[in-house]
């Protein structure tokens, strides 16, 4: 069994994500559609039940509008972390990492991108 799926990093970056997914008001079926994936595998990912890959990562994030780059940064440290109530905890979505230790997510979503329709206008 793969145990890189257990790590914190990638708790972390189910927890972004389904908290990103969340804040744009989308669905499952809505992210499953728009990368060309089934519902189930989105469930197995926010579950922590698969990894996904990069190519899937990239997807995932442009049709949700958040910025692959500031995930790796909320995922690896180099944001800022706020030691009030998170977001997650807000939504319900706080998980322990293997420390133990709350995992922390800052407040404030991440910068939306433009979506493609916008960007073929410019």
């Amino acid at each position: 069994m793969r145990t890189e799926i257990y790590s914190d990093e990638h708790q972390r970056l189910r927890m972004i994500l389904k908290r990103e997914r969340l804040a744009a008001g989308l669905r499952q079926s809505d992210i499953a559609e728009k990368t060309n994936r089934s519902q189930a595998y989105i469930s197995k990912f926010e579950k922590g039940d698969l990894r996904l890959d990069l190519v899937d990562f990239a997807l995932f994030c442009r049709s949700i509008g958040c910025d692959p780059h500031e995930v790796f940064d909320e995922i690896f440290g180099t944001r800022p972390r706020q030691a009030e109530r998170t977001r997650s905890q807000a939504i319900g979505l706080a998980e322990k990492g293997d420390d133990g230790q709350d995992l922390a997510f800052e407040v404030q979503p991440l910068k939306r991108l433009p979506s493609d329709s916008a960007l073929k206008d410019h």
